[in-house]
């Protein structure tokens, strides 16, 4: 399984092509799919892992309109993208919509999947979790401290 790591600042192109940074598409040459997160940004899944995100969708109840709504924002979203010569995607304007993508894009490792933001919206983003990043980590870990 493929491990993102770093943060990396691309740009758009006229025709709404991302190149991403070799060191990670180096981990995915056969591409991926591209689609919303919960947070105004993208999520890039290996097509490995992908399959996954569709098994586990699959098993939420179809009966609990919340299930309905996230499989709706994420499969209605969802394209699958693969890279060309100079190693761009394409980024759909649906997509550039819901993250706000305008030129400047913070392209950045995540451990298993790829995000895509604007680059002012990760700043501002990036300023909360610097200033909460003890509390931040405590609260992800269930309140267990990290270790020294």
């Amino acid at each position: 399984m493929a491990s993102f790591k770093g943060t990396y600042v691309h740009q758009l192109d006229a025709k709404a092509r991302l190149a991403l940074p070799s060191r990670l598409r180096g981990q995915i040459p056969e591409g991926g799919t591209l689609t919303v997160s919960a947070e105004n940004c993208l999520t890039f899944y290996p097509a490995s892992l992908w399959s996954d995100v569709e098994r586990e969708l699959s098993t939420l109840d179809p009966l609990n309109p919340d299930a309905r709504d996230t499989k709706r924002q994420i499969f209605g979203s969802a394209e699958d993208v693969t890279f060309d010569k100079q190693g761009r995607i394409p980024i759909p304007v649906h997509l550039r919509d819901h993250a706000g993508l305008t030129k400047e894009v913070v392209v950045m490792g995540v451990g298993d999947v790829i995000e895509l933001w604007d680059a002012t919206a990760w700043q501002k983003r990036h300023v909360r979790i610097a200033a909460d990043a003890s509390d931040i980590m405590r609260r992800a870990r269930g309140g267990v401290p990290l270790s020294p």
